[in-house]
């Protein structure tokens, strides 16, 4: 499974029956910048999954101690980085691997376009799906640049 390396603050406390998660604020650029330094290698694309829903657990669970689930085979239809921006038609499997830290699980909706970071082992692409979501991020027309700019190294600075 893969491990990333993501720039996260992830507190599980025990409350009494309740559990409590903080995350830092999700930020592209972090997410960039974490990616360009980790040993595993990663694309960034734009756009959607199609999967069974049924298979991926919302963002949180009633169970307390809820397990990682299974990974989840996705088809995923978009573009991948280049230099130039989101210009690489990709249509391929990528598998969601969903982790969970207490009842909160990482989660990614079906048909809706996103900013992810893929990580790339072999032939097999890997969308690891966290509880504090630092490889899943709204498509909007600023994080898309942000991208761009981050490949080309023109500026990266997170939010």
């Amino acid at each position: 499974m893969i491990r990333l390396g993501l720039t996260t603050a992830i507190i599980v406390g025990m409350g009494n029956p309740a559990f409590a998660l903080s995350c830092i604020r999700p930020d592209p650029a972090v997410a960039f910048q974490t990616a360009v330094t980790s040993p595993n290698r990663f694309v960034i694309v734009h756009g959607s999954f199609a999967f069974d829903e049924a298979l991926l657990k919302p963002g949180k669970t009633d169970d307390p101690n809820a397990p990682s689930y299974p990974p989840i085979p996705a088809q995923f239809t978009g573009k991948g980085l280049t230099l130039d921006g989101f210009t690489t038609d990709m249509d391929r499997t990528i598998t969601l691997v969903p982790l969970c830290v207490g009842p909160w699980c990482g989660s990614i909706p079906a048909d809706v376009s996103v900013l992810a970071f893929v990580a790339v082992n072999g032939g097999n692409y890997e969308l690891t799906l966290d509880a504090c979501s630092t490889t899943v991020f709204e498509a909007s027309p600023e994080n898309l640049a942000l991208m761009a700019s981050c490949l080309r190294g023109t500026g990266c600075a997170a939010n």
